[in-house]
């Protein structure tokens, strides 16, 4: 593994020297790359090139959540990655391998995927990022539901939710929770999405949460009570919905649920 990994290291600062010299922000990451590999990186220089990686990483991030761009965000992705690793961060490689891993599913690259996200898994723990560990896992399962293996997404999704449950993550146990209705909902396990949803509803109004948590949470409950035949559940629920996206909208936040 480690020689694995000073390989794709090699790979990955060529790549990054052979970049258009045209542009100023990958022309001053390189020229802060090169003074990290002479050891004459000072601690403003050191700030500097993290804060120019994480532009580039959002930039992927962004394409992928508003857009759905999967394509154009790997590209990104994978250019905050080649820095991550030539500057030796080893979580914020891992976070990136991570989520490459989930473009990769989206682009139905499935052994690349897997391939990613196992590796995101080995440093997170490397750096006792468990938390990562369990994030990483979520996007395992979103890999293997694109793949269509139904039971390893549940395997993987349950993984993530024990720990988050253990860590007592109010936010992270909806998503999870979340995650889960809609799969039920996907393999027509509608007695358990029933019971799910129903357990959640308390959890979900506990305390605040971010609102695409509490947007899911209606929309897939509405889908649910609408297969179940349960009308006036669903109309419920339809209309927390839509109150709650027109006042996003009040608030100039375009929302609707990431399950539409």
């Amino acid at each position: 593994m480690r020689l694995f990994l000073l390989l794709i290291l090699a790979v990955s600062t060529t790549s990054l020297y052979c970049q258009d010299k045209g542009d100023t922000t990958e022309t001053r990451i390189n020229i802060l790359v090169n003074k990290f590999n002479k050891g004459t990186l000072n601690a403003q220089e050191a700030k500097e090139i993290k804060e120019l990686t994480y532009k580039i990483q959002n930039k992927g991030f962004t394409l992928e959540e508003k857009d759905h761009d999967y394509q154009n965000s790997l590209v990104y992705i994978e250019k905050a990655l080649n820095i991550w690793i030539a500057i030796h961060d080893t979580a914020n490689e891992a976070n990136n391998r991570k989520y490459k891993g989930l473009l990769l599913g989206y682009l139905n690259r499935f052994p690349e995927a897997k391939k990613e996200i196992q590796t995101a898994i080995y440093l997170f723990a490397s750096v006792q990022r468990y938390y990562g560990i369990a994030v990483s896992q979520f996007d395992l399962a979103k890999v293997f539901e694109s793949e269509g293996l139904m039971d390893s997404a549940f395997y993987y999704a349950n993984a993530a939710l024990a720990y988050w449950k253990n860590a007592n993550d109010t936010s992270r146990i909806v998503i999870c929770t979340n995650y889960k209705l809609h799969l039920f909902y996907k393999t027509n396990e509608l007695t358990r999405a029933d019971q799910l949803q129903k357990q959640s509803e308390a959890l979900v109004f506990k305390k605040d949460l971010y609102w695409q948590d509490y947007i899911d949470y209606f929309y897939l409950s509405k889908q649910i009570c609408e297969k179940l035949n349960h009308k006036k559940m669903a109309k419920k629920y339809k209309l927390l919905y839509d109150q709650k996206v027109e006042l996003l909208k009040k608030q100039n936040i375009v929302a609707k649920s990431a399950y539409l």
